[in-house]
């Protein structure tokens, strides 16, 4: 009896496993490209011609950009200048989100009585929406009624109108922004903290590890994924400050409090500066870009070069290297073998392989009796 002849399969057949993700992502590329990138280079293109919306687009080249950068004999925009500056304190200021959500998740990992009330309570305000939190603390910093200056005149200390004051309106609102933004650092820490290895815990406790130390070396090292999502969430979310902005002042007190999103919504809506307000999206495009490429570069490359570094294999061979510090392609299979090596030994020492294991040990124990 003759054996039938395999047919040939097809080319997706061939590529099944290559292929269908990217049919899966092919429709979030396309709304992707059509929604985001492509209006991103449309208003970079129009923001080199004088347009009102509706008639034919006239050429000025460069003309917005100089009139925004004060180049030549022209002075920079007063306006565009106070909101650059804003910027830069809500990226800076907004940062220390970070630290301050790292600290309650600290004291929030513990086991102690009414402590699922406790994180409630730090939940609670990364689940109000903006509006309500520029509500909240407009009350609260009103000069009269206000909480804030309640408190203070219980200990004659004065009244004192943050909002009312063009110094100290933008740190104020910075600071109502960073309520919630330190509630959300805190839930990212505190899913972290529950990853960290509590055998490399009891290790360095038995070498004398405590404090600041335990801290450093062995609690933050384990946190590096937690602490790059904070990072771009929150560099993100210095930027996205025209809801407490609106809220709160409404850009004043005499324009002190603007940014540039909130000096975009000026322009092009209540003065219809609308090729005007397309060279704007470029500066804190530049920035944003800056500090999330540097965040990028600082967390996870180091924690990558210290992954491969600790990779070691029995029969892994010297590798030759080039004049430029390059391995030669010799050394790939052994690099994958040594890496493949790795992930296996850190699936093996993982604590939920172990929990599984001592289960089944339990298990069999349980039918070597009956």
């Amino acid at each position: 009896m003759s054996t039938p002849v395999p047919q040939d399969r097809s080319w997706y057949r061939r590529n099944e496993i290559a292929i269908t993700p990217w049919l899966f992502l092919i429709p979030g590329i396309a709304f992707f490209a059509l929604y985001v990138i492509m209006p991103i280079f449309q208003s970079f293109w129009i923001s080199f011609h004088e347009w009102d919306g509706l008639g034919e687009k006239t050429w000025v080249g460069t003309a917005h950009y100089e009139r925004l950068l004060g180049v030549g004999d022209q002075n920079m925009d007063r306006k565009f200048e106070v909101s650059f500056w804003n910027n830069l304190k809500w990226l800076v200021l907004y940062l220390l989100a970070i630290p301050m959500g790292l600290f309650i998740a600290l004291f929030l990992n513990q086991t102690v009585r009414g402590i699922r009330l406790y994180k409630s309570l730090f939940f609670f305000p990364f689940v109000i929406s903006q509006v309500v939190v520029g509500l909240v603390f407009s009350w609260f910093y009103l000069p009269r009624e206000g909480l804030l200056n309640a408190i203070l005149g219980f200990f004659n200390l004065g009244s004192i109108n943050i909002l009312g004051d063009p110094t100290m309106a933008t740190y104020g609102i910075i600071a109502a922004g960073l309520w919630p933004q330190t509630a959300y650092c805190m839930i990212l820490y505190l899913t972290g903290l529950n990853a960290v290895d509590p055998e490399q815990v009891e290790a360095a406790r038995l070498d004398g590890a405590k404090g600041h130390k335990m801290l450093w070396y062995v609690i933050l090292p384990q946190l590096k994924p937690a602490t790059f999502i904070a990072f771009v969430v929150t560099i993100i979310g210095a930027l996205r400050s025209f809801d407490l902005i609106s809220i709160m002042t409404n850009g004043g007190p005499f324009g002190s409090t603007r940014v540039l999103s909130f000096y975009m919504f000026e322009e092009s809506l209540s003065e219809f500066g609308f090729t005007w307000v397309m060279a704007l999206p470029s500066q804190p495009c530049c920035f944003s870009s800056c500090s999330a490429l540097s965040s990028t570069s600082s967390i996870p490359c180091g924690a990558k070069k210290r992954r491969h570094a600790d990779v070691s294999h029995p029969n892994r061979k010297e590798v030759p290297q080039l004049s430029n510090g390059l391995s030669r392609p010799a050394a790939r299979g052994s690099c994958h073998v040594a890496f493949a090596a790795h992930c296996c030994r850190r699936l093996l020492d993982s604590p939920g392989f172990r929990l599984h294991q001592r289960q089944l040990l339990g298990r069999s124990e349980q039918l070597q009796f009956l």
